[in-house]
């Protein structure tokens, strides 16, 4: 998230540049802040965060469902060792 953050004002230069046919960095910047102000380059930052928050919620459910079910096989392999050689 921080990396969003960060780059965010990357972006919304690139994007300036992009579609203002800018003739270089230091005028974008300068376009984008005179327009918009210091918040103009975070403009559209909730779309990636949302978009983060949803690809991370994923990763950790996909995650903690392995991490369960090899905790459950593990659990059974061990019990049929303890089964197989008597000693239950």
């Amino acid at each position: 998230m921080a990396s969003t953050i960060v780059g965010m004002p990357f972006d919304q230069v690139k994007i300036q540049i992009q579609t203002n046919q800018s003739k270089s960095i230091k005028e974008s910047v300068f376009f984008c802040y005179r327009n918009y102000g210091f918040l103009g380059f975070f403009r559209g930052l909730s779309v990636p965060f949302s978009f983060q928050g949803f690809i991370v919620g994923i990763v950790f459910y996909v995650g903690g469902g392995k991490i369960r079910l090899r905790g459950r096989f593990f659990y059974l392999r061990e019990f049929g060792k303890f089964w197989k050689f008597g000693k239950f």
